[in-house]
């Protein structure tokens, strides 16, 4: 559904007109401090957004964005003398990112009555072939992050299925993915 408001001219306006959804594969905390990514999505027509691992990773390496929440973390390490585990820290700052994006995304998602305007954040991908991991895991995800237009990502696997099917009945936003093989059939 296009947004009630006027788009920019252009190959994306274009695509919105057409009723196609506009997710953006990236999500960096300048993007969200700047009021860039709110831009993107009232004049843009950006109506989601993915992340995963990869495109955090790239984001804290690849700008200084994060490098005032790293500081607070190591400085929060030497205080107690314990380091947090790299998977807290990363949880950390993509969830903060994430909850941003979504409140940016909030009024698409009211406006399409729930057809569009979320977030997506993965499933731990070592939980692919573990149904009950998957499950617990997603819930602990939706409740951390805590935004209605939150999906989380599961992968279709055997077991991700099943996983899939209970997430839903739980009234929890899920997309699926694919997994990809170098084995050829």
């Amino acid at each position: 559904m296009a947004p009630s408001t006027p788009l920019r001219a252009g190959p994306i306006g274009e695509i919105v007109a057409l009723g196609q959804s506009v997710w953006f594969d990236n999500i960096r905390r300048g993007l969200l401090s700047s009021g860039e990514f709110e831009r993107m999505v009232r004049e843009d027509g950006l109506s989601g957004v993915t992340s995963n691992p990869s495109i955090f990773e790239k984001a804290i390496v690849g700008s200084s964005d994060y490098d005032e929440a790293l500081a607070e973390v190591r400085n929060a390490t030497a205080a107690d003398g314990e380091p947090p585990e790299p998977k807290s820290v990363y949880e950390g700052l993509a969830i903060d990112d994430l909850r941003r994006a979504a409140d940016s995304l909030r009024p698409i998602y009211d406006e399409t009555v729930a057809g569009d305007g979320y977030v997506s954040m993965e499933v731990a991908p070592d939980l692919a072939h573990d149904t009950s991991g998957t499950v617990a895991e997603a819930q602990r995800l939706w409740a951390t992050v805590a935004r209605q237009n939150l999906m989380i990502k599961v992968p279709a696997t055997e077991e991700g299925i099943p996983a899939i099917r209970q997430l839903l009945r739980g009234g929890i936003n899920v997309h699926i993915t694919r997994l990809s093989s170098t084995v050829v059939y």
